[in-house]
């Protein structure tokens, strides 16, 4: 059996990894036959978006799949009309409440809630989120349609795991309790990031505010659309401190000409020409919408991202990674000055940026100290498998932890060691052929390699 350490491997791996990346890498381009399509995401300039469609007028996600497609781990929540349950695009990747047992008629988890094994129907009181109006259905494939299938779209995260909460009626009212119950059940059941897009100056209840609050300190991160009033004033939830508030873009880097506007605008983001799934037809692939409602869910899809490889990032670091990442004066002179304006916020969304950004808050002041680890194989006159770990200085009188995690998420051989020397031995005998992640972490920071192992 032989070690192999590869720099590059994200095309086949889907769990997170920290590498450093040039500013020329080419984006990743899925076989969705729809992906000429998204142009949110990869802006080829395609003349079925429009004429005048700017070339990297996007938020340059294909770009950003070079650092990671996403983890499974990471659970996003929406707050919408349901979805689709049995999309083609969406299989695999609803969110299962695992502490309750499908339609057993018993509350197992004892949080009031029977059989709510995948999602809730805050509108009804029912375990059955489907979408009887389409919103839900379309954000939620933003998010996460299954990617790289020969089908339809790609989402912006590929393996994300997706909690769908229904808080609007078939007319796409809410109230606000429902939206804090809804950001309640997400945040107790374990949700890393929670969409919303749905906007009013009426929503907005001390009960939300509280839920809002509540979120924030649980260290879940929330976004919302700006709302689409063509006026300047403040929405919610979008407008509380602790939401990332996002307004839309066209395929020319131009203002959605409905956005509502403000001083409380972080991000802009792809919203205008939006091809979206249909919670009705899974083979139709026409429907094109515009709206902060699918600028939104871009938003989320990278935050997704960046916590798949950073899932200690407190919500505070993940909106001012988005906000400083964020590319200035796309729009015109007027309405797009230096700095923080209220109409493109901090910028348009740069997921490449914020990824690699994440990878530089990952390791704080000694961010290059990943080149300081210098693991190889070491090969042996036996039949064991090896890595020789080579440490300086930096490492010296510090406690660390080191083990090798398989792409599903198996964690195998665990060490706990005090570090008092030059190298130390890690002994890989016993693994199966295929990709994995060696990971080595000290006082928070986390270090990731990418091995593969073959016969």
């Amino acid at each position: 059996m032989r070690l192999m350490l590869f720099v590059f491997l994200i095309y086949i791996l889907s769990t997170p990894f920290s590498f450093s990346l040039n500013d020329d890498v080419e984006p990743i381009i899925p076989n969705d036959k729809e992906f000429d399509l998204q142009w949110g995401i990869y802006n080829s300039a395609n003349p079925e978006i429009g004429s005048n469609a700017k070339l990297g007028a996007d938020a340059q996600i294909a770009k950003a799949w070079n650092i990671t497609q996403g983890s499974s781990t990471v659970v996003v929540a929406i707050l919408d009309s349901g979805v689709k349950l049995d999309h083609p695009e969406l299989e695999g990747r609803i969110w299962q409440n695992d502490t309750e047992i499908p339609n057993d008629g018993i509350d197992n988890d004892f949080n009031g809630l029977i059989d709510d094994y995948q999602g809730w129907d805050f509108v009804n009181g029912d375990n059955d989120p489907t979408d009887d109006r389409g919103h839900g259905t379309r954000v939620t494939g933003i998010i996460g349609a299954n990617a790289n299938n020969d089908l339809g779209f790609a989402g912006v995260d590929w393996n994300c795991k997706l909690m769908i909460l229904k808080v609007t009626d078939i007319n796409g009212a809410t109230t606000p309790d429902l939206i804090a119950e809804a950001i309640d059940y997400a945040v107790e059941n374990g949700a890393h990031v929670i969409n919303m897009s749905l906007a009013g100056t009426s929503i907005v209840s001390s009960k939300l505010e509280t839920s809002v609050a509540n979120a924030h300190v649980q260290g879940v991160v929330m976004v919302a659309g700006a709302g689409n009033s063509g006026l300047e004033e403040v929405t919610y939830p979008a407008g509380y401190d602790e939401v990332i508030a996002v307004a839309a873009t066209n395929p020319q880097d131009k203002l959605y000409t409905a956005n509502t506007y403000g001083d409380f605008i972080d991000v802009v983001a792809p919203g205008v020409k939006i091809y979206v799934l249909d919670h009705e037809k899974d083979n139709r692939f026409n429907n094109v919408l515009n709206g902060t409602s699918y600028a939104a869910p871009y938003v989320s899809g990278v935050v997704s991202l960046m916590l798949s490889i950073q899932p200690w990032l407190s919500p505070s670091e993940v909106m001012d990674i988005i906000r400083n990442t964020a590319d200035d004066e796309v729009g015109t002179a007027q309405k797009d000055p230096p700095g923080k304006d209220k109409n493109y916020g901090y910028g348009r969304l740069n997921a490449y940026e914020a990824l690699k950004q994440v990878n530089t808050f990952m390791f704080g002041e000694i961010s290059r100290i990943e080149d300081r680890v210098n693991i190889y194989p070491n090969i042996l006159e036996t039949d064991n498998l090896n890595v020789e770990i080579k440490l300086d200085d930096t490492f010296q009188g510090r406690n660390v932890q080191i083990y090798v995690q398989a792409i599903d998420g198996r964690i195998f051989s665990y060490r706990e060691l005090y570090i008092k020397g030059e190298s130390l031995y890690h002994d890989l005998t016993g693994l199966h052929e295929g990709f994995y992640q060696f990971v080595l972490s000290f006082d928070n920071k986390v270090i990731m390699k990418p091995i593969v192992v073959t016969n």
